[in-house]
């Protein structure tokens, strides 16, 4: 008796697994390099080697409240990514993700189901512990001052230190037992964690807490060493 098999072959979607849809397609990011949201996307940009346009839209001057502007972005933030055939995205963590997937070059979500376990986590910790105390310090500490937004309210800054303790304690039980947030290697918790930890160092009493824990000084120096890292400082500096 003769048996039939019959396989179906679906083909993949556009931007499916590692196609690179990106490749020769013009990529405009739109957004101020003072914006921390903006640094992760530029390092990405610069992670994967990729052609691309920084459009700059001053949070000074108010710029992302443009009527054109919004259009693309309609809660008026940056960053934006617009490619040369129409796909605009908005949302830092979103667009990360999406240059990751779709851009060729290094992955940074690991394979292995425990590190991505383990990346998420710690992107999750990022959003939920630290990040919260981090910005309300630049805020006091910088942003008031740049936006001319009043002085500086030191008991909300003394606040917010003690609340971001804990975050600091468990980057260093983590960063002891591994070199990266994932594990092994760079992921996009380091990435995405890399802008917001700088910002935090321009505070003297927050960078004389990372410096009492060897660990976390330690995973800030080998991120803060990447080539892509340096290249994203000087589009803040340009």
């Amino acid at each position: 008796m003769a048996v039939a098999y019959f396989f179906i072959f679906w083909p993949k979607k556009k931007g499916e697994g590692n196609s690179y849809f990106l490749q020769g397609k013009k990529l405009t990011l739109y957004g101020d390099p003072v914006s921390t949201c903006t640094r992760k996307c530029i390092q990405i940009l610069e992670e994967k080697n990729a052609t691309w346009e920084l459009k700059r839209i001053s949070l000074r001057e108010k710029e992302q409240k443009n009527p054109e502007y919004m259009k693309k972005h309609p809660f008026g933030k940056v960053p934006v990514l617009e490619t040369s055939d129409g796909f605009i995205l908005y949302e830092s963590k979103a667009i990360v993700r999406f240059l990751n997937q779709a851009l060729p070059g290094p992955n940074f979500i690991p394979s292995d189901a425990q590190e991505n376990a383990e990346m998420e986590r710690w992107i999750s910790v990022h959003d939920s512990y630290f990040a919260p105390p981090q910005k309300r310090i630049r805020f006091e500490r910088f942003l008031k001052k740049r936006y001319n937004r009043g002085e500086c309210d030191e008991s909300v800054v003394a606040a917010a230190l003690a609340e971001l303790e804990p975050a600091l304690d468990a980057l260093e039980a983590r960063l002891g037992r591994a070199p990266y947030l994932a594990g092994a290697a760079f992921s996009l918790a380091d990435l995405l964690a890399g802008p917001d930890f700088a910002a935090l160092l321009q505070e003297e009493d927050a960078a004389a807490r990372v410096r009492a824990r060897p660990h976390l000084a330690a995973w800030w120096g080998r991120c803060s060493g990447r080539e892509a890292w340096r290249k994203s400082l000087g589009y803040i500096q340009s």
